[in-house]
């Protein structure tokens, strides 16, 4: 739809060129060139912009806010260890994946390897309650990137 308006436009412009004497047919046609590349950059930054991709890498990758060691310091403060796990003495770790939005908000969270299925709800739950990341950069444009880490479930003597 977009290809046929600019060549639409194109046409249009080409019939008005015609219509000017020669010397302010180059001056006319170098405009139309001009324009032509700018319409065709701004409906390409627009499409990326608008796009629902999701991305597996992104230039800059989404972040936590605080970085890895305030990921790290949520973890351990809101982490609720299952009773079940607690008393069955059962550890490990567990590989969430989610999409980080344009926003920064989080969807499409699924626990991935879990050691038991009560490790796998809790670590979605706390990824549910994180606040929102900063959202990953492709291209100089902000997109949707898919991101994964891991929820480490340790008891402490």
């Amino acid at each position: 739809m977009k290809k046929h308006l600019v060549i639409l436009l194109l046409l249009c412009c080409g019939t008005v060129v015609s219509a000017q004497n020669p010397d302010e047919l180059s001056k006319a046609r170098k405009k139309q060139v001009a324009d032509s590349i700018k319409l065709f950059k701004k409906n390409k930054a627009d499409s990326i912009k608008l796009s629902n991709q999701v991305y597996p890498k992104a230039d800059i990758q989404p972040t936590f806010p605080g970085g890895d060691n305030g990921l790290q310091r949520f973890l351990a403060d809101n982490l609720q260890y299952p009773t079940r796990d607690r008393e069955g003495n059962t550890q490990g770790k567990v590989v969430v994946r989610f999409i980080v939005e344009k926003d920064g908000s989080l969807s499409h969270i699924e626990a991935l390897h879990m050691p038991t299925t009560t490790m796998g709800m809790e670590a979605e739950r706390l990824v549910k309650v994180m606040p929102r990341w900063k959202p990953g950069i492709l291209n100089g444009r902000i997109v949707r990137v898919q991101f994964a880490i891991e929820v480490p479930f340790t008891l402490r003597p």
